[in-house]
This record gives C-alpha cells, sequence and structure tokens, in this order.
C-alpha cells in the first residue's frame, strides 16, 4: 500500500515539474501570446499553436482576442436625486494590435483597470439627465447615449461591439410612485377619449338635425310654389286601395260622404 501511495506521488511530482518546466506552450484559436522574460514583456506578439520558452525564465502571458460578454451592476443617481441601480452587460474585443501596450499598462486586466471605470461614469453621466421616470421610460435611448459615449471614450483602445442595460432597479417607492401615476395617465387617456367621441356623436346629431331641417324647408318652398307637389306626396304614399269616402264642400267647409260598393 506504501508502495501504491509513493508510486503516485512520484507520477504527480512529475507531472507538475514537467508542466512547470515545460518548454512549450500551447496558444489556443482566438488566443494571442506576450512573452516575458526575467520580468520584460516583448512587443513580438505569439500567434497560435506551439511557441517555446526557457523554463524558470521565460513565461508566456495568454490574451484572448474573442468577443467577450462582461456583466455587472453600479449605482447612478437621476436628475431628481433618485438611486437607481443599473445592471448592464457590455461585448467588447481586444485589438491585436494593441495587445502589448494593453497589458503592460493594465496588467492584461483590461476590463476592470480600463473599461469599466470609463462605463460607469458615461453611465452616471447620462443617467443625471433623466429623472427617474424618464430613465425607466426611456431605457432604450439611455442605452444609446451610453453607447455613444462609452464608445468615444475607449475608442483606439478597446472594440466596444454592444452595450445593454438588463436591469433597473428602483426603490418600492418610487416603482409604487411611477406606476400610480401610470395608473393615473391612462384614467386621462380613457376620459378624453370618452369625450371625444361624446363631441363626435353631437357633431352627427346637429348634422343630420339641420339636414332634416334643411329637407323641411326644401319641401314647403316646394308646396308654396307648385300645390301639385301635394298630388305628388298623396300618390306616392298611396297604398293601392281605393277610398271609401270623398270629401265635399266650399267656402271652407268640407263634407265626408260614403261611396257605393
Amino acid at each position: 500500500m506504501e508502495k501504491i501511495a509513493y508510486g503516485v506521488a512520484v507520477i504527480v511530482s512529475f507531472i507538475i515539474l514537467l508542466i512547470f518546466f515545460s518548454p512549450v506552450t500551447i496558444i489556443n484559436p482566438g488566443e494571442r501570446g506576450i512573452m516575458v522574460t526575467l520580468g520584460k514583456a516583448s512587443p513580438v506578439i505569439l500567434g497560435e499553436g506551439v511557441n517555446l520558452k526557457l523554463p524558470l525564465i521565460q513565461k508566456i502571458i495568454k490574451l484572448t482576442i474573442k468577443t467577450e460578454t462582461a456583466r455587472n451592476s453600479t449605482l447612478a443617481f437621476s436628475s431628481d436625486l433618485q438611486t437607481l441601480k443599473v445592471e448592464y452587460a457590455i461585448l467588447f474585443n481586444l485589438p491585436e494590435n494593441k495587445l502589448f501596450d494593453l497589458y503592460t499598462k493594465y496588467s492584461g486586466n483590461v476590463l476592470n483597470s480600463f473599461v469599466t471605470p470609463r462605463l460607469e461614469e458615461s453611465l452616471k453621466t447620462i443617467t443625471a439627465k433623466y429623472t427617474a421616470e424618464d430613465f425607466v421610460r426611456n431605457r432604450g435611448a439611455v442605452k444609446e447615449e451610453v453607447y455613444t459615449l462609452l464608445k468615444e471614450k475607449v475608442s483606439g483602445v478597446v472594440n466596444l461591439n454592444d452595450f445593454n442595460i438588463t436591469n433597473i432597479d428602483l426603490s418600492d417607492e418610487l416603482e409604487a410612485a411611477i406606476e400610480r401615476k401610470q395608473v393615473e395617465q391612462q384614467r386621462a387617456k380613457q376620459k378624453e377619449y370618452e369625450l371625444q367621441s361624446a363631441l363626435k356623436e353631437k357633431e352627427i346629431t346637429i348634422v343630420q338635425a339641420q339636414a332634416e331641417a334643411e329637407s323641411v324647408r326644401i319641401k314647403g318652398n316646394a308646396l308654396a310654389n307648385s300645390p301639385r307637389v301635394i298630388e305628388l306626396e298623396v300618390v306616392k304614399k298611396w297604398n293601392g286601395v281605393a277610398p271609401t269616402t270623398v270629401v265635399t264642400g266650399g267656402g271652407g267647409s268640407s263634407i265626408i260622404l260614403p261611396l257605393g260598393k
């Protein structure tokens, strides 16, 4: 049993030594390497594949040039002094021709040392232009403004591909106030719609009444100018049944006489 344990320990130690003293480093697709010799970085960027180094003297630092997604959150103040917790996500990648400068200036941690401070500065600058309610309502516009400002700040250093606001966390009191205002606005819109509908119906009624009055006026003028119009109206309303009485008389008096069958 002791021999087995000893053998395992030897194998593990050998693997560790092999890794530590290995003269070979493999750089994967989407990665690049920077050779560091006794603490001094070389400006020559190493490509994908097998790269040799001197054990204990040299080491190869791997940096990715793939598009990365970073998520974080920060606090920002609106123009009406409300505190907003804004959660966001950014898509970015490191330009290959800037890897040496980025490594030497930011120790390879470009996101935390360079991108994040400028992102949060941009976000707070834009947030201060909006009230809390307008910030929530105009989320898309805020996103575009932050993206544009941040892209200017990191231009020439990092490729910024996209920026998104994933969540806005408000206080319970502020959320309730915004919800109440939205309900009141919906009610106001409904009342405005009902008022417009009532006014429209009133206009229709007035137009119909005016049309009927005009029709009566035209008929009255026609009767005054041509008495035979009365006969025409009688003919229009006759149901085809012969009359059973006849009206006779003169001098302003009338007598109704029955007609024989």
